[in-house]
């Protein structure tokens, strides 16, 4: 048994935890339901980049590493639920979310699926992907340190 495997379990099993908890304590909260939804994306993330040679077909991969990109944005709603007191989400939101997804979706395609795709096709999926997840993540933090200032 590796190192590898090891630390996976354990991080799957304290994750899995931490849904039971938040599902037994704190499921009606939307908090709640949000902390349960990042740990499963978490579990996801870490179940599809550590275990790439254990998948025969390239869709399970596919889905957890979609999954796991779902984390990026769960962070952001939670640091909106936690410091914005105005909870309305404008639809410029969901408008980028859905273009990294696709951008994020059809990269990863164009990486494993097809590898002998244009440099220039999969430069521009991962790169406006990869920027518009930093904006994301900076929006995050900008979010969390204007709020914890108030």
């Amino acid at each position: 048994m590796s190192l590898e495997y090891v630390l996976l379990v354990l991080s799957v099993s304290h994750l899995s935890l931490v849904c039971i908890y938040v599902l037994v304590h704190h499921r009606h909260l939307y908090l709640g339901q949000l902390i349960v939804l990042y740990a499963v994306c978490l579990i996801a993330y870490l179940l599809g980049t550590t275990s790439e040679e254990y998948f025969d077909q390239h869709i399970t991969y596919l889905i957890l590493r979609r999954l796991g990109t779902l984390c990026v944005l769960i962070v952001w709603l939670i640091s909106r639920e936690l410091f914005v007191d105005k909870k309305k989400i404008h639809n410029a939101f969901w408008y980028f979310a859905a273009l990294y997804l696709v951008l994020r979706t059809s990269g990863t395609y164009y990486a494993i699926v097809v590898p002998d795709t244009n440099w220039l096709m999969l430069s521009l999926t991962w790169g406006v992907s990869q920027v518009i997840m930093f904006c994301f993540i900076a929006h995050a933090l900008y979010i969390a340190i204007v709020g914890y200032e108030t």
